[in-house]
């Protein structure tokens, strides 16, 4: 099973816990928790901040109530990445979740569409946060 390819199955979820470093619970082995809302601002900062990337991300809540939802979108020439993060809920009903997506910011000659794309998801933890990263910098790399 590819690392992407998380399932979201509590019946499989012991399975897939060791390719992503998790419990079977769902959570990461390093912390013992999944992340929080706060913890994705302090990756932005720590990952971003360097030329001020973190001040040009719109951040938007999609539910502010338990469990908090949100939306963060960044831009570049090309393209529009959108990365959703759900945290835990109260009485472990749901698993935390961290995916991003893309699209084009213009349609593809003779196309009168955006063109997409999923880019790698999984459990609320930094591990996934870095997968997303890698697959924004994977796919903005050009050719000489």
């Amino acid at each position: 099973m590819k690392r992407r390819d998380f399932v979201r199955d509590v019946t499989v979820a012991g399975t897939v816990a060791g390719v992503l470093g998790m419990s079977a619970q769902g959570h990461c082995e390093e912390t013992g928790k999944f992340a929080s809302m706060e913890d994705l601002q302090k990756w932005l900062d720590e990952d971003l901040a360097r030329f001020g990337a973190n001040n040009m991300i719109e951040w938007e809540w999609l539910q502010e109530t338990f469990p908090r939802r949100a939306r963060i979108t960044l831009w570049t020439k090309n393209f529009k990445y959108g990365i959703v993060a759900v945290e835990k809920t109260r009485h472990d009903a749901g698993t935390p979740y961290l995916g991003g997506s893309l699209s084009s910011r213009e349609p593809d000659p003779g196309e009168d569409w955006l063109r997409g794309r999923d880019l790698s998801d999984g459990p609320f933890i930094r591990e996934t946060w870095q997968r997303i990263l890698a697959d924004i910098v994977s796919w903005e790399l050009v050719h000489p």
